[in-house]
């Protein structure tokens, strides 16, 4: 009987000894779990902004507006996940007397020869609506006056597309009886942003829009808040995901002309207006903010994209992947189906990209990121090379006096800079259109710069929307597929 009672008392010690040691050491490890967790950078969740309502001192309902994994934040006390506070992120944006002016008076406006950007690191109240108006109302110093209006878009040096751009206005509130009521209140700053201009062409998508806008606020670990001027409903559809991996928050539509916008005060603890641009298709992570670079831009695209091929070694299939660009109005490839039909003699799967395939930007996007090479006539439909694997090849058709707009846009150095092979066929003159429209003595085709010093919308008409193109070489363009397939076949 004794032995029976000692057996059934062991388990009973063994329990209360396991409880002793878990009421000691889970806290401990709950504890360094929370404190690794909110030490590290996150990416943005999918979870949604949180809209708290409390009562103001007089008797008012505001909202807070915070991501649903954010605890509401004092500004005051505004401190980043990794320890900078806020006012240390903004000031990243800006160097030399720009940051100077900055630390003095708490805004700083920098004009550049394609953009404009303001960086305040104080209060602001944003207005929404017809046209957005910011309001600093933590004592900042407008060198420029008491009011100053600008167009947060990345092409300011070209008229056609700023007509496409709502101004913004930055008001001074020295006098704190006008400054608009808040009615939400956010803990992040805000980035003050156009999705007008050109970004209907994808080129303009990338280079003008998502490159500046990434490279202005990756440093933030998207804790920021967008607010879109110039608002397009299916432009953001279509791109809504680049937007979300930057920002833990919903984004906020300051302006529209499709939708109609209603008038809010929304309240930040700082804001940047504008963004950053340093050259075409380029990240130069010497210049400010610094620490990113176009691969890294890249890969974040195909991230946010959900594409899975970093590198053509992880594409599967017995035929590589040749896809097609092909455009229908302008400077479009004659032979097309010849140069489709030489593609499959030597080898290639080929994919043939018309404008109608390339409006569903995802699966368009998830098509190129199973290709290994990409063949176009030069033009926007080139920019996709954005979503090709590292190692794949871009070939490039080059029109008769476009080498410079080749050479920026999609040539050699853009293509480096995306982990990309290039290679291209110039067209020779009888091979374009032009060859056929104007006499060998005429300036169109005897002297392409003197077209060009009479402004860019006559070089435009002429070499851009002027003319077509025909592969007329067939030995010399296989040669050049050969040597695409060669490349593909030594990166895999």
């Amino acid at each position: 009987m004794t032995r029976l009672i000692r057996i059934k008392k062991m388990p009973r010690l063994c329990k209360n000894t396991f409880v002793l040691i878990g009421c000691f050491f889970i806290p401990l490890f709950y504890t360094a779990f929370l404190e690794f967790y909110f030490s590290t950078p996150h990416p943005p969740s999918s979870l949604p902004t949180v809209i708290e309502t409390t009562k103001s001192a007089n008797n008012v309902m505001v909202e807070f507006s915070r991501s649903a994994q954010q605890p509401f934040l004092q500004q005051g006390n505004y401190h980043r996940n990794d320890g900078e506070p806020m006012r240390i992120l903004l000031r990243r944006l800006v160097r030399g007397s720009a940051l100077e002016e900055l630390r003095q008076n708490g805004i700083a406006c920098v004009s550049e020869i394609q953009s404009i950007f303001c960086v305040i690191t104080g209060a602001v109240r944003v207005i929404t609506g017809a046209q957005p108006i910011i309001y600093l109302s933590d004592g900042q110093n407008l060198t420029r006056g008491l009011n100053f209006s600008m167009k947060p878009y990345a092409k300011r040096a070209d008229e056609a597309a700023m007509i496409n751009v709502n101004s913004v206005t930055i008001a001074s509130s020295h006098d704190s009886d006008n400054i608009p009521v808040c009615d939400v209140h956010h803990v992040d700053p805000a980035i003050i942003i156009s999705t007008g201009g050109y970004s209907a062409n994808f080129f303009h998508t990338i280079n003008d829009v998502m490159i500046p806008v990434f490279l202005s606020t990756k440093h933030f670990h998207s804790q920021i808040e967008f607010v879109v001027s110039d608002h397009k409903p299916l432009w953001m559809e279509k791109y809504n995901n680049f937007f979300k991996s930057l920002s833990a928050h919903d984004l906020i539509v300051g302006s529209s002309r499709v939708v109609p916008v209603h008038t809010k005060v929304h309240c930040f603890p700082g804001a940047l207006v504008g963004v950053k641009y340093h050259h075409y298709l380029t990240i130069d992570p010497s210049k400010a903010p610094g620490d990113v670079n176009m691969m890294e831009f890249k890969n974040f695209l195909l991230q946010s994209f959900s594409l899975r091929h970093a590198h053509i070694t992880e594409i599967t299939g017995k035929k590589p992947i040749m896809v097609i660009i092909c455009r229908r109005r302008t400077r479009t490839l004659r032979n097309e189906k010849e140069v489709a039909n030489l593609a499959r003699r030597l080898g290639f799967h080929v994919e043939l990209a018309p404008p109608s395939r390339m409006k569903k930007t995802l699966k368009f996007a998830q098509l190129v990121n199973s290709c290994s090479v990409m063949v176009g006539v030069l033009g926007a439909g080139l920019t996709n090379m954005v979503f090709l694997p590292r190692d794949a090849v871009v070939v490039q058709i080059v029109p008769f006096a476009l080498e410079w707009d080749a050479k920026t846009c999609y040539g050699k150095e853009p293509s480096s800079r995306f982990g990309l092979k290039y290679l291209e066929y110039p067209v020779n003159l009888e091979e374009s259109t032009i060859y056929r429209q104007y006499s060998l003595d005429d300036p169109v085709i005897k002297d392409p710069e003197s077209v060009k010093r009479q402004g860019y919308q006559v070089f435009k008409t002429v070499y851009l929307d002027g003319q077509n193109v025909t592969v007329g070489h067939i030995s010399k363009f296989r040669n050049i597929l050969s040597q695409a397939k060669k490349l593909v076949r030594t990166s895999s």
